[in-house]
């Protein structure tokens, strides 16, 4: 609006500026989204590895004992992959979830963005032809 109604800018100038201001806002209500994204993305990864890493605990006891395989020896392993799977899950679940209502958010602001730009634009133009009339 306030383009608009600078008398310095032509309409080519004007919807320039307004598309300018518009991408900048639009930049800066994504701007925090790039950390949740990289949180929902690598969350389960960080728990695929904990559950990698928790069997090879577990094998690494069972090969130990040898043919004495002891239950109590790999549910420490076995319980370390569970838990970190669980934990990836917990963290990424909900991450994504904010993320996508997030975007959400954003893709409306910039619906009502380019919505009332255009009618500012269109307003405008149709004032003069009406007070010819």
């Amino acid at each position: 609006m306030v383009a608009r109604q600078d008398p310095d800018l032509d309409d080519v100038a004007a919807r320039e500026e307004t598309a300018r201001v518009a991408r900048a806002s639009l930049e800066q209500a994504r701007s925090g989204l790039r950390a949740l994204e990289l949180i929902a993305t690598i969350a389960p990864l960080l728990g695929l590895l904990g559950t990698v890493l928790g069997m090879i605990g577990a094998f690494q006891a069972l090969q130990q004992t040898g043919t004495r395989a002891d239950p109590a020896a790999l549910a420490g392993g076995i319980w370390e992959a569970l838990l970190t799977t669980a934990a990836g899950m917990a963290v990424a679940i909900p991450a994504s979830v904010a993320l996508t209502w997030f975007e959400s958010v954003v893709d409306r602001l910039r619906f009502d963005m380019e919505d009332t730009a255009t009618r500012i634009f269109l307003r405008r133009r149709t004032e003069p032809s009406r007070m010819a009339a």
